[in-house]
């Protein structure tokens, strides 16, 4: 007896040994941890975002560049029969009218059972009530819809399938980024920044609200682009475009007096509001051509060197005839 007796004193000492060193690593060692996990509990934080700054035109009425609420259609990753989802993808197809590329995509995230995988990104009003009368009549199954902030670039380009002064603005990818253009040029004054604050409830129950950042507010741009003019120089460059079989066409229209530029248009453009089709077939139609290419000036440079030869006083406005057909 007198054996198993300090066995169990041996053991007992061994358990207390090990209670006090972990108790020991949770008061010592893991202190902040704990403390910190405990005031999670009682602690919100709140990132409120500001709305995007909205791009005009000279004018300041014509909106090129804005930010709207849309709805995005998102997977839940249930797990649906064939015949369901054969049913959901059609009735989606029918419903919004995808073209078949888009019904595939759809069908593959449906049949992957992904959770919360983005099947159509931004829905319109009129395309977001179709699927919610869809889903209340059980033709559309395992979806949900979410809003989100959309960029929208509302003016139609003058190329088939554009928006106006893509090459110009850029867009805003969908992590919020200014992406090209003025977009990116521009991003950290149309963006702004968002203002965090944290919420901390008291032993007493009452609330404590603490301002982490102030944020900023987002600027408004507008541009010296003449929207009018912008879409009929656009209108140009794309027959020009076409009619000659060309690879890329530019111009650029310039207030002489302010150097202001009115209008820069390229061709081929493209629609921002679909970048991602652009960015999967050609993503080198992002790049301004006007503003990056390199080309050799030619008869460019003969008006430079008129005006050169007035403003210096070698000839004057009466030797126009001799200007125009004498080479410089």
């Amino acid at each position: 007896s007198e054996g198993r007796a300090r066995l169990v004193t041996v053991v007992l000492l061994f358990v207390a040994a090990v209670c006090v060193a972990r108790l020991g690593y949770w008061q010592v060692a893991a202190r902040d941890r704990l403390l910190d996990a405990a005031a999670a509990q009682l602690r919100t934080t709140v990132t409120s975002e500001p709305i995007r700054g909205t791009i005009t035109d000279r004018t300041g009425a014509v909106v090129l560049a804005t930010t709207g609420l849309r709805h995005r259609l998102l997977s839940l990753g249930a797990a649906i029969s064939p015949e369901d989802r054969a049913t959901t993808v059609a009735t989606l197809s029918t419903a919004l009218a995808l073209d078949p590329a888009s019904a595939s995509r759809v069908a593959a995230i449906l049949e992957s059972g992904r959770a919360w995988a983005v099947l159509l990104p931004a829905l319109d009003d009129a395309q977001t009530d179709r699927v919610r009368t869809e889903i209340a009549a059980g033709r559309v199954l395992g979806v949900t819809l979410d809003e989100v902030r959309v960029r929208l670039y509302p003016q139609p380009g003058g190329g088939v399938g554009t928006s106006l002064a893509s090459h110009i603005l850029g867009f805003v990818n969908a992590d919020g980024s200014g992406q090209y253009g003025v977009e990116e040029f521009y991003d950290e004054q149309l963006a702004g920044a968002a203002r965090v604050s944290t919420t901390v409830r008291g032993p007493d129950g009452q609330l404590d609200t603490t301002e982490v950042s102030a944020g900023r507010l987002p600027s408004n741009l507008q541009l010296c682009i003449d929207a009018t003019l912008q879409t009929l120089v656009e209108q140009e460059v794309a027959t020009a475009g076409i009619a000659d079989d060309a690879e890329s066409v530019s111009a650029i229209v310039m207030d002489p007096y302010s150097g202001s530029v009115i209008s820069s248009a390229s061709w081929p453009a493209y629609d921002a509001n679909n970048y991602g089709a652009t960015a999967a077939r050609d993503p080198s139609r992002f790049i301004n051509p006007a503003t990056t290419s390199v080309y050799e000036p030619g008869s460019v440079m003969k008006s430079i060197t008129a005006v050169a030869a007035l403003e210096s006083g070698l000839r004057s406005e009466e030797h126009t005839s001799e200007l125009q057909s004498r080479q410089y």
